[in-house]
Protein backbone atom coordinates (compact mmCIF):
# COMPACT_ATOMS: atom_id res chain seq x y z
CA UNK A 1 0.00 0.00 0.00
CA UNK A 2 1.40 3.35 -1.50
CA UNK A 3 1.68 6.22 1.15
CA UNK A 4 -0.27 9.53 0.12
CA UNK A 5 2.14 12.68 -1.00
CA UNK A 6 -1.23 14.98 -0.22
CA UNK A 7 -0.21 17.47 1.94
CA UNK A 8 0.77 20.96 3.47
CA UNK A 9 3.27 23.05 2.02
CA UNK A 10 4.93 25.47 4.03
CA UNK A 11 7.21 28.84 4.12
CA UNK A 12 9.36 29.99 6.97
CA UNK A 13 11.06 33.07 7.38
CA UNK A 14 13.09 34.21 10.53
CA UNK A 15 12.72 37.80 10.07
CA UNK A 16 9.51 39.21 8.85
CA UNK A 17 8.92 42.58 8.28
CA UNK A 18 6.92 45.09 6.53
CA UNK A 19 8.28 44.16 2.96
CA UNK A 20 5.72 41.99 1.38
CA UNK A 21 6.59 38.05 0.98
CA UNK A 22 4.70 35.77 -1.74
CA UNK A 23 3.82 32.91 -0.01
CA UNK A 24 1.70 31.21 -2.97
CA UNK A 25 1.56 33.98 -6.27
CA UNK A 26 -2.21 31.98 -6.90
CA UNK A 27 -5.28 30.60 -5.00
CA UNK A 28 -4.62 29.60 -1.79
CA UNK A 29 -5.97 28.42 1.70
CA UNK A 30 -4.39 29.13 4.81
CA UNK A 31 -4.18 26.29 7.32
CA UNK A 32 -1.69 27.85 10.41
CA UNK A 33 0.66 29.69 11.40
CA UNK A 34 3.21 29.68 14.23
CA UNK A 35 4.78 33.39 14.92
CA UNK A 36 7.14 34.74 17.08
CA UNK A 37 8.14 37.77 18.67
CA UNK A 38 10.95 38.27 20.51
CA UNK A 39 10.71 42.58 20.78
CA UNK A 40 10.86 42.98 24.44
CA UNK A 41 9.15 46.61 24.13
CA UNK A 42 5.73 46.13 21.34
CA UNK A 43 3.11 43.80 20.06
CA UNK A 44 3.62 43.37 16.34
CA UNK A 45 0.88 42.21 13.73
CA UNK A 46 0.95 39.48 10.84
CA UNK A 47 -0.98 40.62 8.04
CA UNK A 48 -2.61 38.09 4.97
CA UNK A 49 -3.46 39.72 2.01
CA UNK A 50 -5.59 37.84 -0.68
CA UNK A 51 -3.60 40.42 -3.31
CA UNK A 52 -0.29 39.20 -5.21
CA UNK A 53 3.03 40.61 -3.85
CA UNK A 54 2.70 43.53 -6.77
CA UNK A 55 -0.55 44.78 -5.63
CA UNK A 56 0.37 45.32 -1.79
CA UNK A 57 1.25 48.34 -0.23
CA UNK A 58 2.00 47.63 3.40
CA UNK A 59 -0.28 49.95 5.30
CA UNK A 60 -2.96 50.19 2.35
CA UNK A 61 -3.86 47.58 1.09
CA UNK A 62 -6.53 45.60 3.38
CA UNK A 63 -5.34 42.34 4.38
CA UNK A 64 -7.70 39.30 4.61
CA UNK A 65 -6.57 38.70 8.12
CA UNK A 66 -4.15 39.98 10.65
CA UNK A 67 -2.92 38.32 13.88
CA UNK A 68 -1.73 40.09 17.11
CA UNK A 69 1.71 38.51 17.57
CA UNK A 70 2.49 40.04 21.61
CA UNK A 71 5.97 41.25 22.64
CA UNK A 72 7.96 38.53 23.40
CA UNK A 73 4.95 36.26 22.81
CA UNK A 74 4.27 33.66 20.52
CA UNK A 75 0.94 32.70 18.28
CA UNK A 76 -0.04 29.13 16.98
CA UNK A 77 -2.86 28.75 15.03
CA UNK A 78 -4.68 25.87 12.93
CA UNK A 79 -7.82 26.41 10.69
CA UNK A 80 -9.08 23.01 10.16
CA UNK A 81 -11.36 24.04 7.43
CA UNK A 82 -8.93 26.58 6.01
CA UNK A 83 -8.80 30.43 4.64
CA UNK A 84 -9.34 30.69 0.97
CA UNK A 85 -7.39 33.21 -0.61
CA UNK A 86 -8.91 33.30 -4.05
CA UNK A 87 -6.14 35.74 -5.90
CA UNK A 88 -3.11 34.99 -4.23
CA UNK A 89 -1.68 34.46 -0.43
CA UNK A 90 0.72 37.34 0.67
CA UNK A 91 1.96 38.17 4.54
CA UNK A 92 3.91 41.03 6.01
CA UNK A 93 4.54 42.25 9.29
CA UNK A 94 3.79 46.05 11.27
CA UNK A 95 3.97 47.48 14.77
CA UNK A 96 0.48 48.85 14.34
CA UNK A 97 -2.51 46.84 13.04
CA UNK A 98 -3.21 49.17 10.34
CA UNK A 99 0.36 50.70 9.98
CA UNK A 100 3.41 50.60 7.21
CA UNK A 101 6.33 50.31 9.89
CA UNK A 102 7.40 46.62 10.40
CA UNK A 103 9.42 45.02 13.48
CA UNK A 104 13.15 45.54 13.59
CA UNK A 105 14.89 43.04 11.39
CA UNK A 106 14.75 39.63 13.16
CA UNK A 107 12.34 40.17 15.79
CA UNK A 108 9.59 38.62 14.25
CA UNK A 109 9.69 34.81 12.77
CA UNK A 110 6.73 32.84 11.59
CA UNK A 111 6.06 29.57 9.25
CA UNK A 112 2.85 29.18 7.95
CA UNK A 113 0.98 25.74 6.47
CA UNK A 114 -0.97 26.35 3.00
CA UNK A 115 -1.85 24.62 -0.41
Amino acid sequence: MGIATVGYSTLHTESLVATDIAVKAGPAMLFGLSMGNIDTGIDHWVHFYNVLTAGVTVGTTAPLVSILVPRLGSVNIEWSRGIIFSTALTWAATTTVGGSTGPTAGDMAGMVLFV
